[in-house]
């Protein structure tokens, strides 16, 4: 399977370092020109099915990507829930991401979601995308959280259980043979 992972658009939030986790927030006019830019760099691929999370910032990327095709929404695409630091600024997450990155630790504090369990629902996906469609050519639309894990999912844990944290810019993107 050819996988291509694209991170969605920037939004408000991310222009104003806010967090968003499951916040539903549309791009901004950034995000959708990103997007647009993104679809011309891909224009010459061709995506047997695209799949996007269900926060309104990810379809809007997916259809300005790909406008002529049915998005398939998988909740499991969704950003991890960041809990009581959702619609707070980045910095109070960054003083305290050891502990919620650190995956022996699988931190919950604040109802954020621990990240084994994220990483369950990532390796979960792949898995099941790569026996329906081992052929194809797969668009996934995500967030930063989500496909950080799946960076994490291709290697070994360290064995302190620090992950170092991967970040995809907006409407970046990873493609991956898998």
């Amino acid at each position: 399977m050819k996988l291509y992972i694209i991170r969605h658009g920037e939004t408000d939030y991310n222009q104003k370092k806010i967090l968003q986790g499951k916040t539903n927030i549309p791009l901004n006019q950034t995000g959708i020109d990103q997007a647009l830019k993104l679809k011309e760099k891909l224009k010459n691929i061709s995506f047997d099915i695209v799949i996007s999370s269900p926060l309104k910032r990810a379809i809007e990327t997916a259809s300005l990507i790909a406008p002529s095709q049915t998005i398939k929404i998988d909740a499991r695409l969704e950003e991890r829930d960041l809990g009581d630091y959702e619609g707070k600024a980045v910095k109070n997450y960054t003083k305290q991401k050891k502990i919620y990155e650190n995956y022996f630790e699988n931190c919950t504090l604040g109802s954020v979601e621990g990240i084994q369990d994220l990483m369950k629902r990532v390796q979960e996906m792949i898995q099941e995308l790569r026996s329906a469609y081992p052929e194809k050519t797969v668009l996934l639309v995500s967030h930063a959280g989500w496909i950080n894990a799946f960076v994490h999912t291709l290697k070994p844990i360290p064995e302190s259980g620090d992950l170092e944290w991967f970040e995809l810019g907006n409407a970046e993107y990873l493609e991956y043979n898998i």
